[in-house]
């Protein structure tokens, strides 16, 4: 009696739902942030921009964190919708995350450009 209960409440489902879509976010987020690594490993952009233009910044490893990173996100947002809490607010959290994360990356770009060329601003 208890246990049909438990199961047959919906919030029950809800939750059983939303771990599941967190869980394969973060199954993905791995599985594309490796592919993409692979394929800029594959590609030698690494080597590339070393050897062209004397830019010394792992892209496949920042590569990498980045969509694993926007890939958990997004499973957050799906598993919160799920829960039917996911307002406008936790959208906008979301992409000052990513803008932030995104920032980040030109930044450090933009820095190790400026360490190791020859112009100077």
């Amino acid at each position: 009696m208890l246990f049909e209960d438990f199961v047959e409440n919906p919030w029950v489902l809800k939750i059983i739902a939303a771990m599941a879509i967190v869980f394969l976010g973060l199954v993905l987020g791995r599985f594309f942030g490796n592919l993409f690594r692979m394929i800029l490993k594959e590609l030698e952009i690494d080597a590339l921009l070393r050897k062209k233009w004397n830019i010394k910044f792992n892209l496949e490893t920042s590569t990498y964190y980045l969509f694993s990173f926007a890939i958990y996100i997004l499973a957050i947002n799906l598993a919160l919708k799920q829960l039917g809490i996911a307002t406008i607010v936790l959208y906008a959290i979301s992409g000052l995350i990513l803008l932030l994360a995104i920032a980040i990356v030109f930044f450090s770009i933009k820095f190790c450009y400026l360490k190791y060329s020859s112009y100077s601003f």
